[in-house]
């Protein structure tokens, strides 16, 4: 855009200098009705070709009506134009070949890992050259040992409770090497994050970098005994079966196994307490209070129930979130003004039923494309703590 504005107001300049360039040539005349073109002698009077004052003679008439040139602007304008075309030249050449050889990154952010090796996030300034906006290295005395390139990265991942980031350099999946975990999402058009966790290894004394393990989006937590360590993993656990918005996805806990794999930690993630949103009283009051909201303010908080229906399923409670949705909700005796409501809620129009038969089917079949599914079956079956 700005490459373009520069190139406007070039030419701009340009059409400037050439107008001056016209108003110098076209000149301006004298007020006399004829005049000597070397002096300017007014012979008005005078029927001569031959100027009396200064002897300049010619046999055309025409010499002698001639405008009086305005050299000075003349030049003035060639100087602009000539100026001009250098500037926009050299603003071309720039930018064709300062890409090739000036700096294409710029240093956004650093860390010291173990063994004196340095991990960095370098931004492009030139997307059309580099391809990608961001990319990750990690160097030691003999170089870059390792290169990613994408849309984001970040290094590490926040505790949401505490606010600490874990994951630059230290151990987290608690096999003896020090770790970097990198946030990253690989273009823009890429639909979710991941975090890449990055093993800083020795073997036989040479060290080297191995990716341990590539996780869904989610982040890293110290359980409260301090030694050991879990990742959240945010699962959408209904996608594409409700039809409606959520402001919630389901979490699980994963724990580091020997094979370096990341399995789900089935009574961690039961015992998770529930939103605090959720939480605050028993899922058959929510539906009393969606029914009141229905009622008197025309929300059926179907975005809400859905949440505390994911929220249950993801803790293995299955019968229980069967039984919300089993029972009668907001809408369910007026199916045409809850469907009239999503219209104008959603551009498209809705997927959802106002029917209990109908979200019972859609949370079953939701389950069975989950690829969390045998792991909340195996919640379920767990006995009761």
């Amino acid at each position: 855009m700005f490459d373009q504005i520069a190139d406007y107001i070039h030419l701009g300049i340009a059409c400037s200098g050439l107008l001056i360039i016209w108003l110098g040539w076209r000149g301006y005349r004298t007020g006399a009705t004829r005049w000597c073109p070397a002096c300017r002698a007014d012979l008005s009077t005078l029927e001569t070709r031959t100027c009396p004052e200064c002897g300049f003679s010619s046999p055309d008439e025409k010499d002698f009506h001639l405008p009086i040139r305005r050299w000075g602007v003349l030049l003035s304008g060639l100087l602009i134009v000539a100026a001009t075309s250098v500037l926009s030249i050299q603003d071309a050449t720039t930018r064709s070949f300062g890409s090739l050889f000036g700096p294409a990154w710029v240093l956004e952010d650093r860390v010291d890992l173990p063994g004196g090796w340095i991990a960095t996030i370098e931004r492009s300034n030139d997307l059309r050259v580099t391809g990608v906006d961001r990319r990750a290295r990690i160097r030691d005395a003999s170089g870059v040992r390792y290169e990613w390139s994408g849309w984001f990265v970040r290094f590490g991942t926040e505790d949401p409770v505490t606010g600490r980031r874990i994951g630059l350099g230290d151990d987290v999946d608690r096999d003896g090497t020090p770790d970097l975990v990198l946030e990253t999402n690989g273009s823009i058009d890429e639909d979710g994050w991941r975090v890449r966790i990055l093993s800083l290894a020795t073997r036989s004394g040479v060290r080297r970098i191995d990716t341990r393990r590539i996780l869904p989006a989610g982040w890293f937590v110290e359980l409260e005994n301090g030694r050991d360590r879990r990742f959240v993993q945010t699962d959408p656990l209904v996608p594409g079966h409700w039809g409606l918005p959520t402001t919630d996805t389901a979490t699980f806990l994963l724990i580091p196994k020997q094979d370096l794999e990341w399995n789900v930690d089935l009574v961690a993630t039961r015992d998770q307490p529930m939103p605090a949103r959720l939480d605050r009283a028993p899922p058959d009051a929510m539906l009393a209070q969606a029914e009141r909201s229905w009622s008197e303010d025309g929300d059926p908080m179907l975005g809400e129930l859905l949440d505390l229906v994911i929220n249950l399923a993801a803790r293995g409670r299955l019968e229980e979130a069967r039984r919300i949705l089993e029972r009668p909700w907001p809408g369910d005796e007026t199916p045409e003004r809850i469907l009239t409501h999503l219209r104008t809620t959603f551009d498209a129009e809705p997927v959802y039923r106002p029917d209990p038969e109908w979200r019972r089917t859609a949370f079953d079949a939701a389950l069975d494309g989950s690829s969390r599914r045998s792991d909340i079956r195996s919640m379920a079956s767990l006995s009761p703590r």
